[in-house]
């Protein structure tokens, strides 16, 4: 597995990663006519054990860890 990529979800959710790191993109989910997905960037940095992103509702975070093994994260969110 190259990447992870987080469920998109109603409501705003915090990520803690207690393993691992790497790289993560965040970025707005976009659907448009037809079915077609088209996703816009807003931000991009490196993670690390002990790291905690919040994640705005709607949004979708992509992980490139650096070893897919050894990378553990929680995501806490409240269903809507």
């Amino acid at each position: 597995m190259d990447c992870y990529t987080t469920p998109v979800r109603d409501s705003a959710s915090i990520i803690l990663f207690t393993k691992g790191g790497g790289k993560f993109l965040a970025s707005n989910q976009v659907t448009k006519e037809g079915g077609l997905t088209v996703v816009q960037p807003y931000a991009s940095d490196d993670v690390k054990e002990g790291s905690v992103l919040f994640l705005p509702a709607n949004k979708i975070l992509e992980i490139f860890p650096e070893n897919c093994d050894s990378l553990v994260a929680y995501q806490a969110y409240c269903p809507l």
